[in-house]
């Protein structure tokens, strides 16, 4: 699976589980700048949404115990429509894509 740790907009069933993802895809690499300038990257771009056909399995994961702020995430493996498979976790709030397959 390639690492991706973008966040993702995702649509939800009325039981909470994804039925579609979308996110942007990397930005690419920086390109040669002049010696002293900034480096710039390609813009991210979103991709179209993939449903969701089958939720893989699911799992939480509760880590940090020790700082302020503790770590809890929902995590889901699912596959998409035309086969690959997505490493999906929601913390607080947003939701990331965190694995693909290609």
């Amino acid at each position: 699976m390639r690492l991706l740790m973008t966040q993702a907009r995702v649509e939800l069933s009325d039981d909470e589980t994804p039925v579609s993802v979308e996110w942007d895809a990397p930005a690419g690499l920086p390109s040669p700048a002049p010696k002293g300038a900034p480096a710039r990257r390609a813009p991210r771009r979103p991709l179209p949404p993939r449903r969701v056909v089958n939720v893989i399995d699911r799992w939480r994961c509760a880590g940090r115990w020790w700082e302020a702020r503790e770590l809890r995430r929902g995590y889901y493996l699912l596959e998409l429509d035309d086969g690959a498979q997505l490493e999906l976790f929601r913390e607080g709030d947003t939701w990331w894509v965190a694995r693909t397959t290609d």
